[in-house]
């Protein structure tokens, strides 16, 4: 859910991490994996503006929009 997602920008990386704050509904070995907070940190392409961008979660798929400088 979008709720869980966190995307941050610093020094030209970007970075999301992702952590299941309800896993109620699910049981045993996939409650836990989902409860580990994950971090995928990646070096963003010069020329783009990383104080102004949005971002959206439909459908599993995470989507980040930046502008350009």
């Amino acid at each position: 859910e979008e709720k869980d997602i966190k995307v941050e920008t610093h020094s030209g990386l970007i970075k999301i991490s992702a952590k299941k704050s309800n896993s109620s509904k699910i049981q045993g070995y996939l409650s836990r994996k989902l409860s580990e907070e994950k971090i995928i940190e990646k070096k963003l392409p010069k020329g783009i503006n990383t104080k102004k961008f949005k971002y959206t979660f439909k459908n599993g798929i995470l989507e980040i929009i930046f502008n350009k400088k």
